[in-house]
This record gives C-alpha cells, sequence and structure tokens, in this order.
C-alpha cells in the first residue's frame, strides 16, 4: 500500500510499468455528532458527494437494522485485478458505478476454514488460502467450502448487501471499474451484551474468538499464541514454565 494523488495513480496506470495499481480511499466520513468530513478532491466533487440523499441511506440502515453510517469509500480498478480473500467489520453496501466485478462470497461460519492470518499480523482478516488455485493438501480445511460459496456479477447500478464477517474475493472484469460503498457499524445485536442474540451469530463468534485472541497475544506475546491454543485445547504438549513466568 502507499499513499499517491489521483492524479498521480492515472499517471502511474498510463506509465504501463508492469504493475497493478487499485484505488481505495475514504470519501465521507460521518461523525457521532452528526458532522461530515470530506477526503481533499476538486470543488465539483465534493458538492456530488456531500448532495447524495442521506434519508436512502438511513432507509436501508433502518431495514437491515445496521448502526450508523460511519463512512463511503471509493474503489478504483482495472482489467483482471483480484482482490483476495477477506472479510470486514462493518456491514457493506457495495454499488457498482462502472465496469463490473465479480464477487465470489462466504458466510462468517466459513472464516475458519480459510485459515485467516492472526489477529496481530499485517494481513489480519485476510485469507491464507489461494481460492483460485486451492491447495487442498497445505489446507485441508479448504474442502469443507466445496459448495457453499455464492457469486455476484455486479454491472453498473447493482447494489450488493454484505454482512459483516462475510468473506469476499473480488475480480475486476471490466477495463475500468468504479466502485462506492457503504459502510455502517453493527446496531449492537452482534456485539453489546445487552442486545446481543442468543445462540451467538457466527459473526459474534468470530468477533469473540478475535478478543480472545488479542488477550493472548497481550499476555504471552504473538508468537505464542498458537502452540498455547493448541495446548489448552489438548492437542499438544504443555507450555514452557519460561513462556508463563512472567505472565
Amino acid at each position: 500500500a502507499c499513499r499517491m494523488s489521483f492524479r498521480d495513480f492515472l499517471r502511474r496506470r498510463e506509465c504501463q510499468d508492469g504493475r497493478e495499481y487499485y484505488l481505495q480511499t475514504p470519501l465521507l466520513q460521518y461523525a457521532a455528532d452528526g458532522s461530515i468530513s470530506c477526503a481533499k478532491f476538486d470543488e465539483q466533487l465534493e458538492l456530488d458527494l456531500r448532495s447524495m440523499d442521506s434519508s436512502i441511506s438511513s432507509k436501508l440502515a433502518e431495514l437491515g437494522s445496521f448502526g450508523p453510517l460511519s463512512r463511503n469509500q471509493l474503489f478504483v480498478s482495472f482489467s483482471d485485478f483480484l482482490t483476495t480473500a477477506h472479510y470486514d467489520q462493518q456491514h457493506n453496501l457495495f454499488l457498482q458505478l462502472r465496469g463490473s466485478k465479480r464477487f465470489l462470497l462466504f458466510d462468517a461460519a466459513c472464516v475458519p476454514d480459510l485459515s485467516p492470518y492472526p489477529v496481530h499480523h499485517p494481513l489480519d482478516r485476510k485469507a491464507r488460502v489461494d481460492l483460485e488455485q486451492p491447495d487442498f493438501r497445505s489446507w485441508p480445511r479448504l474442502k469443507n467450502l466445496q459448495g457453499r460459496g455464492v457469486e455476484a456479477v455486479l454491472e453498473p447500478g447493482d447494489l450488493l448487501f454484505l454482512p459483516m464477517s462475510w468473506v469476499h474475493q473480488v475480480h475486476s472484469l471490466g477495463q475500468e471499474n468504479i466502485s462506492l460503498n457503504f459502510w455502517y457499524v453493527d446496531s449492537g445485536v452482534l456485539f453489546s451484551p445487552s442486545k446481543v442474540l442468543w445462540p451467538l451469530a457466527p459473526s459474534s463468534v468470530l468477533e469473540l474468538s478475535r478478543h480472545v485472541e488479542y488477550f493472548l497475544a497481550e499476555q504471552l506475546g504473538p508468537a505464542n499464541v498458537g502452540c498455547f491454543i493448541v495446548w489448552w485445547l489438548g492437542g499438544g504438549p504443555s507450555p514452557e514454565d519460561s513462556m508463563l513466568a512472567d505472565r
């Protein structure tokens, strides 16, 4: 990832230096006090962004029992760009404006079978497996995903709802692809103790497991989390005393 102006992004694309460039940047961010901040664009684009009918997004949030709208994000990609499988921690309404994209989706219960990176890893929330060339020998749990994926192809004007924690891999199909999304925080039914639904939804179980992993990493150090959990579940030798001596 790198920071550059939109003009530089287009210029580098035109240079055809052999690299693939993908733009993902926040546009509008919505604060709890009702204020809205906008990224630095030209005056006309900012006017267009601020003229969006907020009542529509509010009605969608009400229908979906979402929490508040947190931000809009812009995505620009070119032909054949692939965003690897990952999940997000907010509800996502994804609007295709130009070009087309193919989504491969798995519900939150499938996350363990995709072997995501640990929470303290720079690639947290991304799958370690390659869905384009699945290696069932190295990742045997991948077999559990057969027949569970959902495909959605978006054309201009299509809107896709991505529930929180659903895994998605995105393949850009058009020569130029532009998308806009709407991020909504959870309303509390997944995580708030006073509102959470029982039995826990897969998204709630996933978030709980993330907090457990964070806690263990803080207590034992990130490098020791894996062997500790294996021991905890009865599948390995007990941790060395030196690991726990100062914890």
